[in-house]
């Protein structure tokens, strides 16, 4: 991925408590209509949000990271400043 020589990040990262994701969210997820997830209610539901996202940050140059925390999950945006 191209950058510019000394620019900085943006990232904004939101970490919950649950149970994380599976070890097949992460390799899945931001694939559109992904709802493996099976407590998560299907109603209403598209699996779309992460994919837009991914694909929102790649166009600015930027990232999304999904990981475990060992207390929950993280989603990390970076975008270059």
């Amino acid at each position: 991925m191209w950058r510019r020589p000394y620019s900085s990040d943006l990232t904004v990262a939101v970490e919950d408590s649950g149970p994380g994701f599976s070890p097949e969210a992460l390799a899945r997820a931001g694939r559109g209509f992904y709802t493996g997830d099976a407590s998560r209610p299907r109603e209403g539901h598209m699996g779309m949000g992460l994919t837009f996202a991914r694909q929102t940050a790649r166009r600015h140059g930027g990232t999304l990271e999904l990981s475990n925390t060992g207390r929950g999950a993280r989603a990390a945006l970076t975008l270059p400043l």
